[in-house]
């Protein structure tokens, strides 16, 4: 099948340079593969899956995933639809100062929150509007 996927890599100069993944219809898999950040990933269309080492967790769409910093993953793309979703990767020290240096890690990694979801979508709509104050919103 032919790709069709639409992908953008952006940057905010918020949150300690926060950078963001933008992919529509995304077809070809992501292999084995870590980041030094946290992603939150909103889920579009189809369920996305998310393979780790002892198991796969699968997402629905209007849902919200997390992987770990340094956690070991694989994204299998659906091959004839492809996958819709908007990543962000967050700097661990954004949620370390928000916890007061505490460290953090997340056994829940699918989030079901419609509201969270709702903000994070909006600020994905309006990445490049310099008039929004995402900071303080």
């Amino acid at each position: 099948m032919k790709n069709r996927s639409l992908s953008a890599y952006h940057h905010l100069p918020i949150l300690d340079g926060m950078e963001l993944l933008s992919a529509k219809a995304h077809t070809l898999d992501f292999p084995f593969h870590r980041h030094d950040t946290l992603t939150l990933s909103l889920i579009f269309d189809t369920p996305f899956h998310t393979q780790l080492p002892d198991k796969c967790i699968t997402a629905i769409p209007g849902t919200l995933t997390i992987t770990n910093p340094d956690e070991v993953h694989a994204t299998p793309c659906d091959p004839d639809f492809g996958n819709s979703f908007f990543t962000y990767y967050v700097s661990p020290d954004i949620f370390r100062k928000i916890s007061r240096g505490k460290s953090f890690f997340f056994e829940d990694r699918i989030i079901d929150d419609a509201a969270l979801f709702q903000e994070l979508y909006f600020l994905s709509n309006n990445i490049k509007h310099t008039s929004i104050d995402f900071e303080t919103r």
